[in-house]
C-alpha cells in the first residue's frame, strides 16, 4: 500500500511538469500597478487595452460623477424652490393676516385700490352695454350739447318738469348749457338741475352734462346775480401767476358743484395776438403763449 501511494504521487509531480508553465487566463488589469490579494504588484501585459479600458473607466467615473452633480444640483434646486415656495406661503400668510387683522395698513390700501380698478372695469362693461343698446338715433342725440330752450321748445326754462321730461324723453342730448336767464337763484337752480339730472339718468342711465360759462371778470353766469352771493373772480388778463390763477379756478369749481353743475366752458385758453380782438380781449391770460398756458393749466387744474 505504501509503495502504491508513492507511484501515485510520482505520476502527479510528472503530469504537471509535462504540462509546463501555469497561463494565466484572467482578463487584463487596468493601467498602473494593481494589487492581488496578497498585495503583490504586477504590471499589465497589454499596454492598448490598458489604455482603452482606462479611458472607460476615467469615462465611466466622469459620468458617474456628472450624475452626482446633476442628482446634487436637482436636490439644491428642489430645496431652493420648497425654500421659495416656504416663504411664499409665509408671505402670503402674512399678509392674509394683516388685511383681516388690520384695517389701516397698507396691503388694505392696495385691496382697496384693486377694488377700485375692478369698479372702473364694471363701469366699462356696464357703458359698453349701455352704448350697445342705443338706437343710432340716440347715439347722435348724446353728440349735442344744447340749451334748455332748444330741448323743450320755450323762450326761458327755470325748472324742470313734465315738459323737460317729455322733450328729453325724445331727444336725449349729452348736454345742456345754462345762462343767466336760467338761473335766478341757489334753491332754484340746484332744485331744476338735480331734476334735469334724475330725468337724464332715468331716460340713458348715464348722468347728462350740465354746463355754464363762468370763467370770472365780464363772463359770470352766476357771480354777476347778488342772489347766488359768490364772489367775484377778477379777469384772466389780470391774474398775477398760477397761483392767483388756480385760487380763481378752485372757487369757482367750489360754488358750481354745490349748486348742481358738472362742467364749466373755462378758462380761455386763447393767446390775445390781436390787441383789437374785442370778444377775446381781457378773458385771455395774455399775449405769450408760455404765460397763457401755465395760468390755463393753473386755472384748469384748480376747477378741479
Amino acid at each position: 500500500m505504501v509503495s502504491l501511494g508513492i507511484l501515485v504521487m510520482l505520476a502527479l509531480i510528472w503530469h504537471r511538469s509535462d504540462r509546463g508553465p501555469k497561463q494565466d487566463d484572467s482578463p487584463p488589469k487596468a493601467q498602473g500597478q494593481d494589487k492581488d490579494a496578497d498585495g503583490e504588484g504586477f504590471a499589465s501585459e497589454n499596454p492598448v487595452l490598458e489604455g482603452e479600458l482606462s479611458e472607460g473607466v476615467v469615462t465611466d467615473e466622469a459620468a458617474s460623477n456628472e450624475n452626482a452633480l446633476k442628482s446634487n444640483a436637482s436636490e439644491v434646486a428642489t430645496t431652493d424652490e420648497a425654500a421659495a415656495n416656504g416663504n411664499v406661503l409665509k408671505n402670503n400668510a402674512s399678509e392674509a393676516a394683516t388685511t383681516g387683522d388690520d384695517a389701516s395698513s397698507p396691503r388694505t390700501e392696495t385691496k382697496n385700490m384693486d377694488h377700485e380698478e375692478l369698479s372702473g372695469e364694471y363701469d366699462r362693461q356696464k357703458l359698453q352695454q349701455i352704448l350697445s343698446g342705443m338706437t343710432t338715433e340716440e347715439k347722435v342725440c348724446q353728440l349735442f350739447f344744447v340749451t334748455p330752450e332748444q330741448l323743450v321748445g320755450v323762450d326761458t326754462v327755470t325748472a324742470a318738469g313734465s315738459a323737460t321730461q317729455e322733450a328729453y324723453e325724445k331727444y336725449p342730448v349729452g348736454g345742456l348749457v345754462y345762462f343767466a336767464a336760467n338761473l335766478q337763484n341757489r334753491e332754484q337752480t340746484r332744485e331744476m338741475l338735480e331734476k334735469t339730472a334724475a330725468i337724464a339718468e332715468e331716460r340713458m342711465s348715464l348722468p347728462v352734462f350740465l354746463g355754464v360759462d363762468e370763467e370770472g371778470g365780464r363772463v359770470t353766469r352766476i357771480a354777476s346775480n347778488p342772489a347766488f352771493g359768490v364772489q367775484e373772480a377778477c379777469p384772466m388778463e389780470q391774474m398775477a401767476d398760477e397761483d392767483e390763477a388756480r385760487q380763481a379756478g378752485s372757487t369757482i369749481g367750489a360754488y358750481l358743484k354745490q349748486l348742481g353743475f358738472n362742467m364749466d366752458f373755462a378758462p380761455v385758453a386763447d393767446v390775445l395776438t390781436n390787441p383789437e380782438n374785442t370778444v377775446i380781449s381781457d378773458r385771455s391770460f395774455g399775449s405769450d403763449p408760455g404765460r397763457v398756458c401755465r395760468l390755463a393749466a393753473a386755472y384748469s387744474d384748480g376747477l378741479h
